[in-house]
């Protein structure tokens, strides 16, 4: 009989689940092993039969064990020992429901807008000329500029749409796909943004989620997956920070162009590209008529007032097009005519120059900090952005009471289900702290490892 340790007083479900990856990983559990049965091992936890149905349910799910009539559950996967359990079918769970407003503090940047200066002028001449009707500028080609200078990616004019954010575009592409097939497939990465996840569930799509590591999406689990489309960050990954490997881009495009699956590739979160060294977009490096791409200006304009450019292939844009016009409120149209005339300044190169300046000083100071008091963190994510996540060494004890709360453990956030990667890392959004927030942060950590 399998010997799990069970805590009554937390999720039941999810501790049958999460030790059973970790027998499996540690090989005490191998390929074919038979599990108790559901009454079995109800009686030997001293814990309904719902719970055990439950656990067994979501490790089908993920495939971890399969069942067959009349013999029961078995271990339906292969170890890596250097990654841990390889998924040999589908894994689909959900984020943790009630943690939404945590990932919306990630993903959103807190430390930049259009200047109050800028929006009030903005604001006072549409008073002031209120019966003019004056030229508006072409907010799309002046997105496809921008994109340009800074990720090198020509927007052809006639197959680029612009909406007020990559949730309103995905929305659009959804909808495309879902018209020409009834019952369509996504996979996501996991972890993803709760946001894109609700998006395609809310309207029917089977989801399937593949996990993520340090060198993103683990593409060998797609071999046996069927599916319409997939959506990824491969730049730097929503919320680890990962970076896709050359390799796997390589491998992705490919399986993508032979499964005859739409890409979509959402940019967002790299676009601040001011001579680093960084992975070109996939569908810059292997352009196909599958790929689709999404790029918000939220980083550099904040979330309040900014908008997203997406690029379709030629077969969906007629289509899509055609939506752009329906998610155009009389609200969007005065953002992005805020939006135009501020990339058309002369202010906005020296505003991005001195945020890029600010995030860079930041990034510097966290992760000196870390490594400082960890040695090798583990970092996964760059500068440019608005986050990276972290791994704290095995031997150091957290004391969750008064860990900083501006941190975000990755587990609090997400079911990692036994994913070492993942459970063990910590989401730092240095970008919407203060200096004298992350020195204070340093200081913890240093305290903390001394102390030990």
């Amino acid at each position: 009989m399998l010997r799990l340790k069970i805590n009554k007083n937390d999720n039941i479900q999810n501790q049958i689940v999460k030790e059973i990856i970790e027998l499996t990983n540690k090989g005490d559990l191998k390929f074919g092993d038979h599990l108790p049965s559901i009454t079995a091992m109800s009686d030997s936890l001293l814990v309904s039969r719902t719970s055990v149905i439950g656990a067994y349910e979501k490790l089908v799910k993920l495939g971890i064990i399969q069942s067959k009539e009349r013999s029961g559950y078995f271990i339906s996967i292969i170890v890596d020992n250097n990654q841990g359990v390889k998924l040999k079918t589908k894994i689909m769970f959900k984020e943790k429901a009630e943690n939404k407003l945590q990932q919306d503090r990630i993903y959103h940047a807190r430390d930049v807008g259009i200047p109050d200066v800028f929006v009030r002028k903005f604001l006072t001449e549409i008073r002031l000329r209120k019966n003019d009707s004056p030229e508006l500028l072409d907010i799309r080609q002046l997105m496809a500029d921008t994109l340009f200078s800074m990720r090198r990616i020509k927007a052809n004019y006639n197959a680029s749409i612009v909406t007020k954010n990559v949730v309103s575009f995905l929305l659009t592409v959804a909808v495309a796909i879902k018209k020409r097939t009834p019952c369509p497939t996504i996979i996501l990465e996991y972890p993803c943004y709760n946001k894109v996840h609700d998006i395609f569930t809310s309207l029917g799509f089977k989801i399937i989620l593949v996990p993520v590591d340090q060198h993103g999406l683990q593409v060998e689990n797609l071999e046996n997956l069927n599916a319409d489309c997939i959506y990824l960050t491969p730049a730097h990954q929503f919320p680890t920070g990962a970076v896709l490997s050359q390799e796997r881009r390589d491998y992705l495009s490919e399986w993508c162009q032979r499964n005859n699956v739409w890409l979509i590739e959402d940019d967002s979160l790299s676009l601040m590209n001011f001579g680093e060294k960084t992975s070109s977009p996939i569908y810059v490096s292997h352009p196909s008529e599958k790929n689709i791409y999404v790029s918000s200006m939220a980083l550099i304009l904040g979330s309040e007032n900014s908008a997203s450019i997406g690029i379709l292939p030629a077969d969906l844009y007629p289509e899509i097009s055609q939506l752009e016009s329906i998610l155009c409120s009389e609200d969007s149209l005065l953002c992005y005519r805020l939006v135009s005339n501020y990339l058309h300044s002369n202010r906005v190169i020296r505003d991005i120059a001195n945020l890029a300046h600010k995030r860079r000083k930041k990034y510097q100071l966290a992760t000196d900090g870390l490594r400082k008091a960890f040695g090798h963190p583990q970092i996964w994510g760059a500068p440019r952005s608005i986050y990276f996540s972290f791994f704290i060494p095995p031997g150091i004890t957290v004391d969750p009471d008064s860990f900083p709360t501006s941190l975000i453990p990755m587990s609090t956030i997400f079911d990692t289900f036994g994913f070492s990667w993942l459970g063990q890392r910590i989401i730092y959004p240095f970008a919407s702290l203060e200096l004298e927030q992350i020195k204070l942060i340093n200081d913890y950590f240093l305290k903390m490892v001394q102390e030990q």
